[in-house]
C-alpha cells in the first residue's frame, strides 16, 4: 500500500505528475521516470550528460551528441553517445530542443536496446534513445532544473530534483516488485534473428498471447496482431518493413515483455 499512497501523492499533488497519452501532452519528466521503472524489463537508466553538438533528423527526429557527466543510476554508457530524441510528428508534440554546451538530466527508458535511425541517416557514435512521446529530458543551469519535470513544475533546485527523481525511481521499482512476471517469469526465443520476412516466437511452455505488437527503434507502433491463441510458438509476418532494428512486445494477463529484431 505504501508505494501506491506514495503515487496518490506524486499524480495528485502540487507538484504533481501529469497523466496523458502520446496522442496529447507528454508525460513529465518524473512521470516518465515512474512508469520507466514500473513497465520495463530493461535497465532504466538515468544521466547527466553535455550537449556536445545537436542536429534534427528527416525534420522531425532529434539527435544530439552527448558527453556523459554521471549516471545517476542503471546502465553507464559510453563516454561519449548519440542519443535519440522524441519523434515530433508521430508524437503529436514539439520537437525536444537541446541546446549546445548545456547540461541535461536524460532519462533512458531502455538504454540496452539501442535505437535505428532514420533512413539514410548517420550517428557519429553508439545510439541510444531517450525520446519515447514522453519527456525525456530537463535542462540543468547553475543549481536550477527547468523543463516539463511535473505538471505544474517548470523550475526546481538541483537538490530538490534529485530527491523528486530517487522518489520516482523508487515508486516505480515497488511497483515492479508487486506485479506479476510476464508468462511466469518465461523469455521466448525470437526465430531467426536476425530476419527477413517472417520471425516466431518459441516458448519451452504453453502460453497465452493476447496480443503482438511490433514497433520501430523511435517507438513508433507498426503494426498489432491479436493470436488469441494458447500455444508455444507464434509466427509474425515482418513482410514489407525497411532493414533495421525493431522492438516485439508480447502482452499476456499478466504483463508485457518486449525483444528486440533484426531485419535485413
Amino acid at each position: 500500500m505504501r508505494h501506491l499512497i506514495l503515487l496518490s501523492i506524486l499524480v495528485l499533488a502540487p507538484i504533481t505528475l501529469s497523466a496523458c497519452s502520446c496522442s496529447g501532452p507528454n508525460h513529465s519528466f518524473l512521470q516518465h521516470a515512474v512508469l520507466g521503472f514500473a513497465r520495463t524489463d530493461r535497465r532504466p537508466t538515468v544521466i547527466r550528460a553535455r550537449v556536445d553538438s545537436s542536429y534534427v533528423l528527416d525534420q522531425r527526429v532529434p539527435l544530439a551528441n552527448l558527453v556523459v557527466q554521471e549516471v545517476l543510476v542503471g546502465f553507464t554508457p559510453p563516454d561519449t553517445i548519440s542519443a535519440l530524441g522524441q519523434d515530433g510528428l508521430n508524437c503529436n508534440s514539439p520537437l525536444t530542443e537541446l541546446v549546445v554546451g548545456r547540461e541535461y538530466y536524460f532519462f533512458f527508458r531502455a538504454i540496452d536496446v539501442g535505437a535505428h535511425l532514420p533512413t539514410d541517416s548517420i550517428a557519429d557514435y553508439e545510439v541510444y534513445n531517450y525520446g519515447i512521446c514522453a519527456t525525456g529530458s530537463v535542462a540543468i543551469e547553475d543549481s536550477l532544473v527547468t523543463g516539463h519535470i511535473g505538471w505544474d513544475v517548470s523550475e526546481m533546485d538541483s537538490a530538490s530534483f534529485r530527491l523528486w527523481l530517487d522518489r520516482s525511481i523508487e515508486e516505480g521499482r515497488a511497483i515492479t516488485s508487486t506485479r506479476p512476471e510476464p508468462f511466469g517469469g518465461e523469455r521466448p526465443r525470437l526465430f531467426p534473428n536476425p530476419t527477413s520476412e517472417a520471425v516466431t516466437v518459441n516458448f519451452s511452455t504453453v502460453q497465452t498471447v493476447d496480443q503482438i505488437g511490433v514497433y520501430d527503434a523511435t517507438g513508433r507502433l507498426l503494426f498489432v496482431r491479436e493470436p488469441r491463441a494458447v500455444g508455444t510458438a507464434y509466427e509474425i509476418s515482418l513482410a514489407g518493413l525497411k532493414p533495421g532494428v525493431y522492438t516485439v512486445m508480447l502482452t499476456s494477463s499478466g504483463g508485457r515483455l518486449t525483444q528486440r529484431i533484426i531485419v535485413r
